[in-house]
């Protein structure tokens, strides 16, 4: 393994540090979207863990998974120096109330969370409510995560592409159709270090790191990883081919 990778390592990129990362995070998505056991998730991390940063239980599913799963999967993610997010599934708890919320807290505690995630966007509350569970979240020893998305009419979506809520036109298209203004402002008033994108694919993830560079901090599914990490590397130049194989095509 370690000679097949020669071509990349984080001591040749002086500007990517090694884990923990605050920049160039990549966050891994965890079940929901498919199913991962504990021997895929061993063999991710023993394979590729210098590479993840993060793992999320996405769209509530440690609700559904067995907490004995959830405790072993988030005990095996912290032996590999991986935190461990819940996914949008606080605002669901709040509908019962603030008592509710402070047991999902100290729960998400107890089974090991690093991270609680806030869906803004479903919450729609007040800014000054969404700080007060932010604090809470502090409170009991857990970074809050908040996470938004940007709305657009239902004409103004062209495909099903999206990062964080910014949808890219079908081909053809420019590096441009990406709402690459909405991107700008985000990141220009909060900085890299404090934003992450969802890269649904691919082609995603390589227009955000031509446009803001290897550190941009990436949510990406568990099959993209190694993908992602290679498009990262320093070395690589325009024609990444020759490094993921000629079956691997971006655009």
């Amino acid at each position: 393994m370690a000679a097949y990778y020669r071509w990349k390592s984080f001591e040749e990129n002086e500007d990517r540090p090694e884990k923990p990362r605050r920049y160039g995070v990549t966050e891994m998505r965890g079940p929901h979207y498919s199913v991962l056991s504990q021997n895929l998730l061993q063999e991710i991390f023993e394979s590729m863990g210098q590479f993840v940063d993060g793992l999320k239980f996405s769209g509530g599913s440690n609700s559904l998974i067995p907490k004995s799963f959830i405790k072993q999967a988030i005990e095996m993610a912290h032996e590999h120096g991986v935190y461990v997010s819940t996914g949008d599934w606080a605002e669901h708890m709040l509908r019962s109330g603030p008592s509710a919320f402070k047991d999902y807290v100290e729960e998400c505690k107890q089974l090991g969370f690093d991270t609680i995630e806030l869906n803004a966007n479903s919450l729609e509350v007040p800014e000054e409510t969404l700080l007060r569970y932010v604090r809470l979240i502090k409170n009991g020893g857990l970074r809050a995560k908040p996470m938004f998305a940007v709305k657009f009419n239902k004409s103004d979506i062209p495909g099903r592409n999206r990062a964080f809520g910014s949808y890219v036109v079908p081909e053809p298209r420019s590096s441009d159709s990406l709402r690459a203004d909405i991107i700008a402002k985000v990141i220009g008033r909060l900085g890299i270090e404090k934003t992450m994108f969802e890269a649904s694919d691919g082609k995603l993830a390589e227009w955000f790191i031509k446009r803001y560079g290897p550190n941009v901090n990436l949510y990406v599914d568990h099959s993209q990883i190694m993908d992602l990490e290679c498009l990262r590397g320093r070395h690589l130049g325009k024609d990444h081919q020759s490094v993921l194989s000629s079956s691997y095509f971006l655009f």
